[in-house]
């Protein structure tokens, strides 16, 4: 196993239906970590979410459409994370995110971070 780096994991809260320029920001975010070679990048849409209107959004009864909770999150060495982060913040009219500082461990097995 090698030696832990530096990184960063950052928590974006968004809703499907906000936009960027056109198009769902969640796509847009992801299209703008993988330009800027953000090594970890995951996109998880919720069943169920509050959000600071205090609304309940729930899929159970209308599970083809709605404007349901997004959780995108970034994990990449803490030197990429912070060089994206102010597109990120620029991106988010609505929204939440967080930063984590941490220790980025991968097995033998896992995507090379050393680009």
């Amino acid at each position: 196993m090698k030696s832990p780096k530096t990184a960063k994991l950052v928590c974006i809260y968004i809703h499907e239906n906000d936009r960027w320029r056109g198009k769902p920001l969640y796509v847009a975010l992801t299209q703008l970590l993988r330009e800027k070679n953000i090594g970890v990048v995951t996109v998880i849409r919720g069943r169920m979410g509050v959000g600071p209107n205090g609304i309940i959004k729930d899929n159970h009864f209308w599970p083809i459409h709605g404007d349901y909770p997004i959780i995108l999150e970034c994990l990449d060495q803490a030197d990429r994370i912070n060089a994206v982060l102010p597109e990120i913040n620029r991106m988010l009219t609505k929204g939440k995110y967080i930063v984590v500082d941490g220790e980025m461990w991968e097995n033998s097995n896992g995507r090379n971070f050393d680009r």
